[in-house]
């Protein structure tokens, strides 16, 4: 804490605000997810704010808010169909990077982790059977951890792209006769985003 609190002094006045946006996919295989972006299918998203600070050794931290529309399918569930939600979160995820390299100011490639907490804050349902309606889906607060690569360009445009998963429980169904394993689904896949920083 002591070094990040150092590190960060240092370097006050580097930071930068930015404005977030992207896709956020519900499939964990990288082919899926892109033939969902290709066609045009993807539905989930996130949009929101940034604050990128560097720090030194080639780290940076930035944290930000954002709206993020996430997606869970409920597979074989017995006595209900299939269930395709769709939750939007308010979260805050802290992205910490790490780049090797910066290419004469013009390109900066990058991994970060990114743990992150958020709350729900919509739900919608999407099956054309099911009798369970979206007030007996419960969702509150989540939290997990993304992993992924980026590029800082020109100083000022960042594109990324991440795994994300989500740990422990995110929905409940109130409904009787539904069995427990409906409970244990949560959110997890693949993410693009862009961002610009001023």
């Amino acid at each position: 804490m002591a070094g990040l609190v150092l590190a960060f002094s240092a370097k006050a006045g580097d930071g930068k605000f930015g404005v977030i946006g992207g896709l956020t996919t519900a499939n964990t295989k990288i082919s899926s997810a892109y033939a969902d972006i290709k066609t045009g299918s993807v539905s989930n998203f996130h949009v929101g704010l940034v604050y990128n600070q560097p720090l030194i050794l080639g780290f940076s931290i930035q944290p930000g808010i954002q709206y993020n529309v996430k997606g869970a399918e409920m597979r074989n569930i017995t006595g209900v169909s299939d269930l395709d939600l769709q939750t939007g979160f308010i979260e805050v995820p802290i992205q910490v990077q790490w780049s090797p390299v910066d290419v004469l100011g013009i390109l900066k490639p990058y991994v970060f982790a990114e743990p992150f907490i958020g709350i729900a804050v919509s739900n919608k349902l999407a099956s054309s059977k099911t009798t369970v309606d979206t007030e007996k889906i419960k969702s509150g607060f989540e939290g997990g951890i993304g992993l992924g690569v980026g590029a800082l360009i020109i100083k000022h445009i960042q594109v990324s792209a991440r795994y994300y998963w989500n740990l422990g429980q995110l929905y409940t169904i109130d409904i009787q006769g539904v069995p427990s394993q409906i409970n244990q689904n949560n959110c997890s896949g693949i993410a693009v985003s862009a961002a610009i920083l001023f």
